[in-house]
């Protein structure tokens, strides 16, 4: 029955409150201490629904049959439901968690997020905070932000069975903090011209996207913005581009696929004067990840590098944080440069019909509203759109065109405790295993406590 919670909590229903029950009762069973295999099979079964749309770049980029494709997204499945189930399994035997039973709780929370941030290079869709995003419960992010958010669920979910009058206080608490909304400063507006490019065949046209190029400059003192990798070319390419078609009145943002004269190739974003290489890279579409080389070999294709340039861009006097479709879901990239307006710049036309839209998008309405910064996205088939102060006013279009609009680049003060606990993210996580772990090796008995 808890299961109905899991499953409610994430696309396509998105229920905030139901995550909150779900962990409650995940708690309660773990006290009564159920059969682990229940929740690695229901585990295994979520994310298998959750990592459908997979198998999309799966045969775009590798060339897989479909039976292979669902075969390995099982796989990662079943590896990360194991993740999980691993992470209970060590709590049940380690005596410490008898004695601080919430604090353990926490660290279950914590270490799982951090662990599908790095196994199978990466697979951080599904994070606990992104369900916070509905429902009245987002005011949540800009206080704690994505850890935070978190280790406050689990926190509570916890106490609320070990503790149940202080949890309610807590919830009381939090709630009063919703009276007292952070002051956000209107800035200056800028004027963006983003561009939606969902013909796949259409984008390496040189020819075309010269066109638009060219398009572009026809409104002084605006920004446009070109989706991800729309032009695979070399750097003598872009040096052309950006000496005859871009100018410093009008400025271009342009994604690129860069090949460099070493072999190299980068995922971009240039204008006239600046760049920004793309740091994360997507596991089995642009790395492959050790163990997996063979895939890479198998299928021919080319192996993409984090470039050097990591930087904000300038563009009319203004900088701003660029960030590239799977750079988003990473607070360590995201939380880099906290004072500036977000571009980000997206390939999504493989995602097909699947809920990961309904993910980045949230995701970076998540960021937005974290960092209180205007977020302007810019999708080659449907991520395209603005948000001002973490508000989705996300607009789609359906056929060769842009979306001109005059957005206001809103700030708030960035709440600087979030920054030191994303920066002990890896740190808790690893300290938490090792502790937890060698203490259920040494097989003391436990003995059962009311502490946290």
């Amino acid at each position: 029955m808890s299961a109905v919670f899991l499953f409610l909590s994430y696309a396509p229903f998105w229920q905030s409150w139901a995550i909150w029950v779900y962990f409650t009762l995940l708690y309660q069973s773990e006290k009564l201490q159920k059969p682990l295999v229940t929740t690695f099979i229901t585990w295994t079964i979520f994310h298998f629904v959750q990592y459908h749309w997979l198998i999309y770049p799966l045969q775009d980029k590798l060339a897989l049959s479909p039976y292979l494709g669902w075969f390995l997204v099982l796989v990662a499945s079943i590896i990360h439901a194991a993740l999980l189930s691993t992470l209970l399994l060590i709590r049940r035997y380690s005596h410490l968690a008898c004695i601080f039973p919430v604090v353990s709780w926490i660290i279950v929370g914590l270490s799982f997020e951090w662990l599908k941030l790095i196994v199978l290079g990466g697979f951080p869709w599904i994070t606990v905070a992104i369900t916070q995003m509905s429902n009245g419960f987002s005011w949540l992010l800009p206080i704690f932000g994505q850890l935070g958010t978190c280790i406050l669920i689990f926190f509570i979910t916890g106490l609320f069975i070990e503790h149940r009058k202080t949890a309610l206080l807590m919830i009381g608490c939090l709630f009063f903090l919703t009276l007292n909304p952070q002051e956000v400063k209107l800035g200056k507006s800028q004027m963006f011209r983003v561009y939606q490019i969902p013909d796949n065949n259409q984008k390496g046209h040189m020819k075309y996207i010269l066109a638009l190029l060219d398009q572009s400059q026809a409104l002084p003192k605006s920004i446009a913005v070109f989706p991800e990798g729309v032009l695979s070319i070399d750097t003598s390419w872009l040096k052309l581009i950006q000496d005859h078609v871009m100018s410093s009145q009008s400025p271009v943002l342009l994604g690129v696929n860069l090949m460099h004269s070493d072999g190299t190739i980068t995922n971009s974003a240039a204008t006239k004067y600046d760049q920004y290489d793309k740091q994360v890279l997507v596991p089995f579409g642009e790395v492959f990840p050790p163990g997996f080389k063979w895939a890479q070999t198998f299928a021919n294709l080319n192996s993409f590098v984090a470039g050097e340039h990591d930087r904000p861009i300038v563009m009319l006097n203004q900088l701003y944080n660029v960030l590239i479709c799977y750079d988003i879901f990473f607070p360590k990239r995201y939380l880099l440069d906290v004072d500036q307006p977000i571009i980000l710049l997206m390939d999504d036309h493989w995602y097909g019909n699947s809920w990961v839209r309904q993910y980045h998008f949230r995701q970076a309405e998540m960021v937005s509203k974290i960092l209180g910064q205007s977020l302007i996205s810019a999708g080659t088939d449907g991520v395209t759109g603005f948000i001002e102060n973490g508000k989705n006013m996300q607009l789609e279009i359906k056929a060769h065109g842009f979306i001109s609009k005059q957005v206001h680049l809103y700030a708030r003060a960035f709440f600087k405790p979030i920054y030191w606990l994303e920066s002990m993210h890896a740190i808790l996580a690893i300290l938490g295993i090792l502790i937890y772990s060698l203490d259920a090796i040494m097989g003391r008995k436990c003995v059962k406590s009311s502490r946290l």
